[in-house]
């Protein structure tokens, strides 16, 4: 009953929010006791519903700031026009524009403030790539955080095309019932909450052959999911880098 959309896109909704909330997407979906038909609108039902969760004046306030408190090193707050938020890092009293900040900080606006603004206890959270704008290890952060919802209940529908992300993914379903689990998560500083059993995660890898998608659902091993589309991205990309560096430690001979 309850579907959450945070679309690959969220980082330029986020900036110019304030514009999608006018004219008719604010009469058409900030209003609940709307009588006229809905206006005709560029945007897709999905990023204006995106746009009017993070607007609506009526949503209850969940906080969850804890989630996401290792990547973000601070906070978000609306101000006192519709659609702007603010950014204060930690240790500052002074807040950021959020268009003034870092693209990680405006990329994880949206889901920390859906975290703290829809009620996501009995939801179907649908994430499009997560790892969008992030470094390596705030990659590895948010599939935690992901993992953590998900044993919370949270039912997640997540894209990526990460390898960082899914081989993260990959170690908290090993770690869950690996025979030295205890030893691991104390020595890896893991809490045993980020990790997931198998049972309750399924892959699908999406290759394009042709200008034909194949869709294939994977297996999960001991180590997790192999994806071949990323794994032959990378497999070619380190065959290229050794050939450049045979050819090169060949002409240093040669010399």
């Amino acid at each position: 009953k309850n579907t959450i959309y945070l679309p690959a896109a969220r980082t330029g909704i986020m900036l110019g929010i304030d514009f999608f909330v006018s004219g008719t997407m604010q009469r058409n979906l900030l209003d609940p006791n709307r009588t006229k038909a809905p206006q005709a609108s560029s945007l897709p039902a999905p990023l204006r519903e995106f746009a009017a969760n993070l607007t609506s004046p009526y949503r209850v306030r969940y906080q969850s700031d804890q989630f996401l408190g290792k990547i973000l090193n601070g906070s978000y707050a609306r101000t006192k026009k519709r659609g702007e938020y603010q950014y204060t890092p930690l240790g500052m009293e002074n807040p950021i524009p959020l268009a003034a900040t870092s693209s990680l900080v405006t990329e994880l606006a949206g889901f920390a403030l859906m975290l703290n603004t829809v009620d996501m206890r009995d939801s179907f959270v649908i994430f499009e790539e997560p790892e969008a704008h992030l470094h390596l290890e705030a990659q590895r952060e948010i599939a935690k955080v992901l993992v953590a919802l998900a044993n919370k209940g949270r039912r997640l529908l997540i894209t990526t095309h990460s390898d960082t992300f899914l081989q993260q993914i990959n170690n908290l379903i090993a770690l869950n019932d690996h025979p030295a689990r205890e030893d691991l998560l104390a020595k890896l500083e893991i809490d045993v909450r980020e990790t997931i059993n198998r049972s309750n995660v399924i892959a699908y890898d999406f290759k394009c052959v042709n200008n034909v998608t194949n869709v294939e659902r994977l297996v999960c091993g001991k180590s997790g999911f192999v994806a071949p589309s990323l794994n032959e991205v990378l497999m070619r990309l380190s065959l290229e880098t050794i050939a450049i560096q045979q050819d090169l430690d060949e002409s240093e001979e040669g010399q």
